[in-house]
């Protein structure tokens, strides 16, 4: 088997984009083009070539701290080399270059979530925004990860419900945590108006929706994300 010379291109030119346009019209599947050709005007998109052979692409949003893959293409003929796997773990590390933290995509086709899985991306769960949608994400940082937590501890609780639920419900996810200072910070997919409680012992400190937690901006879109509590009025 001949051994390939691939190169990651993380600055394509303009013939670079011309054969990913030329190659999206020709398999039908042009609907990718638009962001396509954003990821390449905002320079945030990832082509693997060998010499002027094109072998993949991928096109991605970075902002911070979640950004988006928006598509991840191998040509069907440089399939089960190991080729989608390399392109992915180079889209992710860039993207963490430019301070990405976590990473969500809409899984298209579905019988991709297997190889999003192998990457080490983990299934969103279930929320009304999802709407039946496979949507998967990854962290990129060192994060707080939940824990088994007894009733004397300072611990923030999550659940998966929203506050008029979440008395029939147990919490969710738990952390256990040090006061105000967070060794790591906490990222979790999230309902904006799921139920947290921030809670030392049986003093409940702060309670109600994700979206009143915090006088700062801690949810981003799918995600809470929480870095202190010393901001956070009790």
């Amino acid at each position: 088997m001949r051994k390939m010379n691939i190169e990651t291109i993380y600055k394509p030119k303009k013939e670079h984009f011309e054969k990913i346009e030329k190659y999206l019209i020709s398999e039908q599947i042009s609907g990718n083009l638009p962001s396509v050709l954003s990821s390449f005007e905002r320079d945030v998109l990832i082509v693997l070539f060998e010499k002027d052979q094109l072998i993949g692409f991928s096109a991605y949003k970075a902002n911070y701290p979640v950004s988006k893959i928006d598509v991840l293409e191998i040509k069907k003929e440089f399939r089960k080399k190991g080729l989608g796997k390399k392109l992915a773990n180079d889209t992710l590390r860039e993207i963490k270059s430019k301070k990405g933290e976590v990473v969500e995509l809409f899984c298209s086709p579905v019988d991709s979530e297997s190889f999003w899985k192998i990457i080490g991306f983990k299934n969103l769960p279930e929320t009304r925004f999802t709407g039946g949608k496979i949507i998967m994400y990854k962290t990129l940082i060192e994060t707080l990860l939940p824990n088994e937590t007894s009733d004397n501890e300072e611990i923030i609780e999550l659940w998966n419900v929203e506050p008029h639920q979440a008395s029939r419900n147990e919490p969710k996810w738990s952390w256990k945590i040090n006061s105000s200072e967070l060794e790591k910070p906490i990222i979790q997919p999230t309902d904006c108006d799921w139920q947290i409680c921030w809670r030392k012992g049986e003093t409940e400190l702060k309670k109600g929706k994700v979206k009143y937690f915090s006088s700062n901006q801690i949810n981003f879109g799918n995600f809470i994300i929480l870095r202190d509590l010393k901001s956070i009025k009790h």
